[in-house]
């Protein structure tokens, strides 16, 4: 069963409840279900995809666990327990060596420069 089918049924199930506290009881889980639909998030990766790192002083590989969603923010969890938040990639963290090799280089040379 589907969320939809959960919310039609409990709004089928308000409407025939036969006491107040049944309703009430009855309306919030409605609430509670239709709140969860509206904030879903979809996550960047697969499980076991790898994630390249470029903070430090070389390129460091990590295989994706998991996830963390906090407040609509996603964090990609690694073996180490490192997390890593979604909206960094592309800057810190990369899907493939390369990139993250080449970025590296890049923020070493302009370093070196200054």
């Amino acid at each position: 069963m589907n969320a939809s089918e959960v919310i039609k049924n409990l709004t089928e199930m308000m409407m025939m409840a036969d006491n107040e506290k049944s309703f009430v009881t009855l309306n919030e889980a409605l609430k509670l279900i239709s709140e969860k639909e509206q904030h879903q998030v979809s996550v960047p990766c697969r499980i076991g995809d790898r994630l390249y790192s470029i903070v430090g002083e070389k390129v460091h590989a990590y295989v994706i666990t998991g996830f963390r969603i906090e407040r609509e923010m996603v964090y990609m969890e690694s073996q180490e327990s490192m997390l890593f938040r979604e909206d960094k990639v592309g800057i810190y963290y990369f899907w493939s060596h390369d990139l993250a090799q080449r970025e590296f280089d890049k923020k070493r040379r302009k370093k070196e420069s200054f």
